[in-house]
């Protein structure tokens, strides 16, 4: 064990076989050195604040020296190995603090020895802030969102308690809602120092002090010497007692003469609570059942006024108040609930991703690093520093209030459809999507929603009361499988044909998922997705129909995949005959199977040739490639892109036409017309191909010319397109540091999808990466677990890694290698609408640009307009498109441009058709070789060259629908006004001139197709663009989204938030949105 270098009253080592040069504590537990140096991790109140005339223990080193030897070895994800580098093991090493001698050892030992701990470090006391800053700074900063060396904590600030109110009136989620803070007393050092005499000393005075507490707080203190093991067993089983600490407290010495010095205090009530010496000095405690927030941090507030009156509290001008953890530091506060949110919960990542948006913790109710009991988890705000008392819990009010709204939703999801008559299997969103909750999908349909425990539906409660109140008799069970269900086809079109009924109808699903569709009084269908455990009710005389959706269980079943392949085979018409195919995917779930059914039915349908990835693997941007190089008919692509993978994920089939781009609406609903009625299809049952082994298969086929499958090289024909783009001499060179005297440090994370293969034979092999420089490069049936989807929530292991400082570029891509992620040294972030107008000012680097000329660019409309600066510049068209990639490929086509983008992290250029992450990448690298500079001072460059584009997007949910009908109508009237063009506003000294305004519509140039009635669009002469949308239904009505780029010409490092707020409130002026929706600030922001 280490422990503190104090000694107790006794002057015996305490803890002392690993440490040395003991400090020396009075008769009565208090220091004989001013007290107050415990409270100033500044170091002003100590002779020597760097500790450097002290001594480590020759035996505490080797331990330190052994333990980072095995912490460095480990796969270990904890802050303390990521910022414990070499450099700052060894500057700290030797050091102690200066009065209580703790060393490097007192303040990492927990996390040495648990290398599954999330932040490993924990201060011995107060001044290990100052003399180990150099590693807890950066877990400081890391943790607590950017709170940085130079940052200052605000003074403490509860605010209005009277402003927050109960979060769940109806009890539905919430079990109980507690607030606390931890202190730690002033003079005294933290738990590992504590000597036995100062826990005793610290009991006494903390028990004297409370016991002076009157009205709701007065109550009494029970200490846990003596206490009889199954009383305190049961005050933990209420979540009012701690336990002695968990394996991570116990290494950081933080349990030393357990229980000594430790107690409790309640009030009767048990709704106020204070521990001592659990884990910080003082743990005090608001709780009550339910969600009533309001009253639980109010009572707080008073108690913890009240106890500061009588005892002095440690707290630093820069950290606030000082706690044992770093974690705790600044507010101390945290707010929290144990609440119960099935749907949200069924899937961990999910509610955590959710939770982290909202900067939210999710943790079982026992504390950290326990887990969930009965589906109840402990979620708490995780801000505690930069931010006021009162914000932490603002910040806490509003994301349980949003985590209980998107349960809400999420119990089932609801959307009104488009008027596209594609498959009806697939999801049908409006663009964009316009949802619906239960209440309003009842108010308008009387549509009723139920959850039923599926697995044991015949004994559930809710379904067994539904049959009684509504004097349910008959039941039948069908399975909706070509296995299972007589007729298949004939019965899944009937199911589909819209009918209604006289009674009343109860539909309960037992396992899989699917649609289930009403119409509503205005008669807009209603997509309602449901699945095992749903029930809805629909009402007599309510139009509605049924459908299976597509997964991979719905690929999997009998025949489902042939007849889907036949029918895209058969849209070809006589161009079949004799044609070319390319096929391949990202290596997901089914995959190969897949691609077996579709070598037999290409056989028996007369494809002359088919082009195979080896083991099935060809990027999307690959697949485009060889169609474009072989002049194939076309290409069929298995991938569900961006989305999880695995026996119970997403699985989905595509067809690319001839010029390598996604087919066209004409193409899949011609497809979709031939799924609804197909009766057979072809197929060469016995045919077996090895698509492992590289080479040309031959096979003679009854009835027509020879069959051949061609397994090949699935990344050559890709890397050689690249190289015949890119100058591959010139980046090698680069990379290796030939040309620069310094490697270049790359990160490419595949995140174990198709873009793998690729990514090694890149950079590893043509461009002489180090081996360390790709990661998960294995395309996986899975992708391990990972949602690969390349952004800052899915692809954060990327960032924490080079947040670091030890790469130059770090880089993303999807499943199917068509979206990319780019970030610069330190993870400065690279936003897909910057990286896109750097790249056009820059493709003369490029030589397939040299050769081939630049035309002109696109981007879709709600990107932000950077790249339209460029064009101007360059003399190059920039065309503005609805969201769709079909919108770049027919311009593509036609010549009009050669780069194009799209908010959604894709980037792509006219050598496919498709978007390709890959060559976003090479691009970078290229520009980088051609100017020297680094990612961030690129984009510096480009912006004071081209000026920024701040962006930012608000949403005012569920708004009441008919005033936010009157406000759109208000804004076509105003902008429809000649008078408006032209117009100045002004907000904060900054002036915008009306340019353009309209309701944006969109003629393709080519196709001639429109897409009308966008979103209201203004625009001014300096580049900045407002666009207001309303767009879906809440429980109240609609939801308004306002989008603000605003361009900045000179002032381009400024904060987002600043730079953006004169055109918000242009916004809100020209709009009037706060008149029409009443509404003051929005309900997301970003």
């Amino acid at each position: 064990m280490g422990g503190c270098a104090s000694k107790d009253k006794k002057d015996k080592v305490v803890d002392g076989d690993a440490v040395a040069n003991a400090t020396e504590n009075t008769a009565d537990g208090t220091k004989a050195a001013d007290a107050t140096t415990t409270d100033q991790p500044n170091g002003d109140a100590t002779t020597n604040p760097e500790g450097k005339d002290t001594m480590v223990d020759a035996a505490v080193l080797t331990k330190l020296e052994e333990g980072f030897a095995k912490l460095a070895a480990s796969d270990s994800k904890s802050l303390l190995k990521k910022y414990l580098t070499k450099e700052i093991f060894d500057n700290l090493k030797e050091k102690k603090t200066p009065t209580f001698g703790s060393s490097l050892l007192d303040c990492i030992q927990s996390g040495l020895e648990n290398h599954d701990s999330g932040v490993g470090i924990y201060a011995p006391d107060a001044e290990a802030y100052t003399v180990f800053a150099d590693l807890f700074d950066p877990v400081i900063e890391d943790y607590h969102g950017g709170f940085k060396k130079t940052d200052k904590h605000p003074p403490r600030e509860f605010g209005d308690v009277n402003c927050f109110s109960n979060l769940d009136p109806n009890n539905e989620f919430i079990i109980s809602t507690r607030v606390r803070c931890g202190r730690s007393l002033q003079g005294y050092p933290f738990n590992p120092c504590l000597t036995e005499a100062q826990y005793k000393e610290m009991e006494e005075k903390v028990s004297s002090t409370l016991s002076g507490l009157e009205g709701e707080l007065k109550g009494k203190f029970y200490p846990l010497t003596g206490m009889e093991k199954a009383v305190q067993q049961q005050l933990i089983d209420d979540h009012f007692l701690f336990k002695e600490g968990d394996r991570f407290l116990q290494t950081a010495n933080a349990c030393r003469f357990w229980p000594t010095g430790r107690g409790i205090y309640h009030n009767d009530n048990k709704t106020f609570l204070v521990w001592c010496n659990e884990e910080d000095h003082l743990r005090i405690i608001s709780m009550q059942m339910g969600g009533d927030l309001g009253e639980v941090y109010r009572r707080l507030v008073s108690a913890v006024n009240e106890i500061e009156k009588r005892l002095p509290f440690s707290h630093d001008d820069r950290l606030g108040f000082l706690t044992f953890c770093p974690t705790n530091l600044g507010t101390t506060i945290r707010a929290s609930v144990h609440i119960k949110v099935p749907k949200l919960a069924a899937n961990k990542a999910k509610l955590e991703e959710v939770a982290a948006k909202y900067n939210l913790q999710v943790r079982g109710t026992r504390g950290e690093h326990t887990e969930a009991e009965g589906g109840v988890y402990d979620i708490s705000n995780k801000r505690r520093m930069g931010l006021t008392e009162f914000d932490a819990v603002k910040e806490m009010n509003d994301g349980i209030a949003e985590l209980i709204k998107l349960e809400k939703e999420n119990m089932v999801e609801a959307w009104f459809m488009d008027d596209e008559t594609s498959d009806q299997r697939l999801q049908h969103h409006c663009d964009p999507p316009e949802y619906i909750d239960m209440n309003e999908l009842f108010k308008k349909t009387g549509v009723e929603y139920f959850q039923i425990n599926a697995d044991n539906y015949e004994n559930d409660n809710v379904l067994q009361e539904l049959r009684k109140k509504r004097n349910y008799s008959y039941e039948d069970e069908i399975t909706c499988s070509e296995k299972c269900l007589p007729d298949y086809a004939n019965k899944l079109i009937s199911f589909f044909t819209e009918h209604l009924h006289t009674d009343e109808e109860i539909r309960l699903v037992l396992d899989g998922s699917g649609y289930f569709d009403v119409r509503d009084g205005q008669e807009r269908w209603i997509r309602i997705a449901v699945t095992k455990g749903d029930l809805i009710i629909i009402p007599a005389g309510i139009y509605h129909r049924f459908t299976l959706d597509v997964n991979v269980k719905v690929f999997t079943q009998v025949n489902y995949t042939e007849n889907f392949i036949q029918c895209i085979l058969a849209a070809n018409g006589s161009a079949l005959k004799g044609s070319t195919l390319v096929v391949g995917g990202d290596g997901r779930y089914y995959c190969k199977e897949a691609i077996a059914i579709i070598i037999r039915i290409c056989a028996a349908n007369g494809v002359y040739k088919l082009l195979v990835g080896q083991n099935g693997i060809l990027s999307t941007p690959a697949v485009s490639a060889l169609i474009r190089h072989h002049k194939a008919l076309g290409g069929i692509v298995l991938t569900a892109s961006h989305n999880p993978g695995g026996p119970d994920n997403d699985f989905g089939i595509k067809f690319n036409c001839e010029n390598g781009g996604p087919a066209p609406d004409a193409v899949t609903n011609h497809i979709y017309q031939l799924t609804n009625g197909i009766k057979d299809y072809k197929i060469v049952k016995d045919l077996q191909v090895d698509i492992a082994k590289v080479g040309i298969n031959t096979y003679a086929i009854d009835n027509q010319p020879e069959f051949v499958v061609e397994i090949i090289d699935s990344v050559e024909n890709y890397v050689n397109c690249m190289k015949e783009i890119f100058d591959f001499v010139k980046l090698r060179k680069f990379l290796s540091g030939e040309t620069t005297g310094k490697p270049l440090r790359i990160l490419i994370d595949s995140m174990n999808g198709v873009t793998g293969p690729y990514v090694r034979e890149i950079f590893l092999n043509c461009l002489s990466a180090s081996e360390d420089g790709v990661v998960r490069t294995r395309p996986l049936p899975d992708f391990g677990g990972l949602h690969p989807d390349p952004n800052l929530t899915y692809a954060k292991d990327l960032v924490q890694t080079v947040v670091n400082g030890e790469y130059d570029i770090g880089a993303a891509f999807d499943g199917d290698g068509d979206r990319n992620m780019i970030i610069g040294y330190k993870a400065f972030f690279v936003t897909p609408s910057d990286s896109l107008a750097v790249i056009a000012h820059h493709l003369g680097c490029i030589p397939y640009f040299q050769k081939h000329g630049i035309q002109g660019f696109a981007r879709s409309m709600p990107t932000a307009a950077a790249i339209d600066l460029v064009g101007q510049k360059l003399g190059r068209e920039v065309f503005e498109v609805p969201t769709g990639w079909k919108y770049f490929g027919n311009l593509m086509d036609a010549g009009y441009l050669c780069l194009c983008g799209e908010e959604s992290f894709g980037t792509g250029s006219n050598h496919i058709r498709e978007k390709d992450g890959i060559w976003a990448v090479l691009a970078w690298l290229s520009i980088m070789q051609h100017t020297g500079l680094s990612i961030e001072d690129i984009l510096k460059q480009h912006w004071a060259t081209y000026g920024r584009n701040y962006f930012t997007r608000y949403d005012y949910e569920e708004c009441e629908l008919q005033s936010c009908n009157d406000m759109m109508a208000y804004l076509e009237k105003t902008i429809c006004d000649l008078s408006f063009v032209g117009r100045e506003f002004t907000a904060e000294g900054k002036s915008y001139i009306v340019k353009v305004a309209d309701n944006f519509s969109y003629t393709d140039p080519i196709d001639k197709s429109v897409a009308a009635k966008q979103g209201i669009r203004i625009l001014f002469e300096d580049g900045s663009r407002i666009i207001i949308r309303l767009s879906g239904t809440g429980s109240t009505g609609g939801t308004v989204r306002l989008y603000i780029d605003s361009y900045e010409k000179d002032n381009t490092l400024g904060q987002a938030n600043i730079m953006l707020k004169p055109l918000i409130d242009v916004a809100l002026e020209i709009s009037r949105l706060p008149q029409f929706t009443g509404r003051s600030s929005p309900t997301v922001i970003t």
